[in-house]
């Protein structure tokens, strides 16, 4: 089972605990801090996880010390979306992307049938919704944006709109939403 976890970051204190690294990997951006926080009290109070100095590994994408737990994490504005799992996840939130946006981007992300469908219908609700289909795709499998989405390696892939946010999530688990 993968847990997705979606809340706003208005809502999130940034930890006094953070390890060096997680700070380090953050930078000043408040955003991050509190995202990282917010993963790291999940881990702890629902999972049971101790979350020590050197739990979280930096390199191309942070993950968890002895693959202990695999996550992923992903916030916009003020939304955050953390999916928790066993098995390989990728998560990606999006804040809606504006017509100008989508404009600049659709030929570089969108394969042939796409660009089509948009073209066609000029839907910012489907560019939103492929974007982050391919986004939460890309962390799943380590790929750039350019790849089919549609697969083996994501059995399961969940999409969905809260407010003006477009959450997706692609894994090889039956997936929980959890809204914070």
């Amino acid at each position: 089972m993968t847990i997705v976890f979606f809340t706003y970051l208005d809502k999130v204190n940034i930890s006094n605990n953070l390890s060096p690294n997680v700070l380090m990997h953050c930078g000043n951006r408040e955003d991050s801090l509190k995202a990282w926080s917010l993963l790291i009290e999940l881990l702890e109070k629902i999972f049971g996880i101790k979350v020590d100095d050197d739990f979280f590994i930096f390199e191309e994408k942070p993950v968890a010390k002895n693959n202990a737990i695999n996550f992923s994490i992903s916030h916009s504005k003020n939304g955050v979306v953390i999916a928790l799992s066993l098995n390989k996840c990728g998560a990606d939130i999006q804040y809606k992307i504006s017509s100008e946006k989508a404009m600049k981007l659709y030929k570089k992300v969108l394969s042939k049938n796409e660009i089509k469908t948009f073209e066609t219908n000029f839907d910012l609700d489907y560019f939103n919704y492929i974007w982050v289909k391919k986004e939460a795709y890309s962390k799943l499998v380590g790929c750039g944006l350019n790849h089919s989405i549609f697969d083996e390696n994501a059995s399961e892939m969940f999409v969905k709109k809260i407010d003006d946010y477009y959450i997706a999530v692609a894994t090889n688990d039956k997936i929980e939403l959890i809204e914070l």
